[in-house]
């Protein structure tokens, strides 16, 4: 029985079924303030196959990316998306976004980061480079929108992401006035990015779609499994029931704007 058990998994790994998807890190050409060169670092995950694949760019919270982003990573690729974790704080040797007296980078400096994601992933032989997308959490949140607000000034902008989409953002802005469909899901009890600052501004010639999902009850960090704590007098917590939609509501935005 034991070596049938062992050749049943054995099987299972020879015929390609995955026990896990394995990124991969890469560097790539950054924007400094200074000009000096500056170097990106990333993980990318792909499907199996030869492409080419549609690609997703992922902006992390403030404190750098957890592990219960993995889930979303596993998601991405079984859907059939490449995945690039932009990694802006280890980067710049940061391991979260708060100095002494503020903040040490902000949303636009993510948004950058974003573009040189995006033109390199646009270099890749496996990738579509006319169908990425934009995806933040919190702080990476923040970042999505400037990212796709033209009026902002982002080195090598080149063409719009085809499509964004923020976890529970700081809106620092009325949402409007975007080159690209943007969705929104955020908490209700969000008591550090306060969803009520989120406000649509309906109108305008070939403005794109801007979906606002809040979900009753939930904080902050509510689609990181395991997730509850207390940071900085702030409460973080999953919430499985949000995430379930959440996942669904990703899914088919993605399915909508960008296969």
């Amino acid at each position: 029985m034991k070596k049938r058990t062992v050749m049943s998994i054995l099987l299972l790994f020879l015929v390609g079924v995955p026990l896990a998807y394995a990124g991969e890190s890469v560097t790539f050409k950054g924007t400094s303030k200074t000009g000096e060169p500056f170097m990106l670092k990333g993980i990318l995950t792909k499907p199996q196959g030869q492409g080419p694949f549609p690609a997703i760019v992922m902006l992390s919270g403030g404190r750098g990316f957890l592990d219960a982003h993995n889930k979303w990573i596993e998601r991405f690729v079984s859907w059939g998306y490449v995945a690039l974790q932009v990694e802006t704080l280890s980067s710049r040797g940061l391991s979260e976004i708060f100095g002494g007296f503020g903040l040490v980078i902000g949303p636009r400096d993510a948004a950058q980061d974003a573009y040189d994601a995006k033109t390199y992933l646009s270099g890749i032989p496996f990738v579509d480079g006319k169908r990425i997308a934009l995806i933040g959490w919190a702080f990476g949140g923040w970042a999505v929108l400037p990212a796709i607000d033209p009026s902002i000034p982002i080195q090598n902008r080149g063409s719009s992401f085809r499509v964004a989409i923020a976890f529970y953002p700081l809106c620092d802005q009325p949402l409007m006035g975007f080159d690209a469909p943007l969705l929104i899901l955020h908490g209700e009890l969000d008591d550090w990015h306060l969803v009520s600052r989120c406000r649509i501004i309906e109108g305008g010639k070939g403005e794109h779609e801007i979906i606002l999902k809040i979900y009753p009850g939930a904080y902050m960090c509510f689609d990181m499994e395991d997730m509850d704590k207390i940071s900085d007098g702030h409460r973080l917590l999953y919430d499985p029931v949000a995430t379930a939609d959440a996942i669904e509501q990703v899914k088919n935005f993605l399915v909508r704007h960008l296969k």
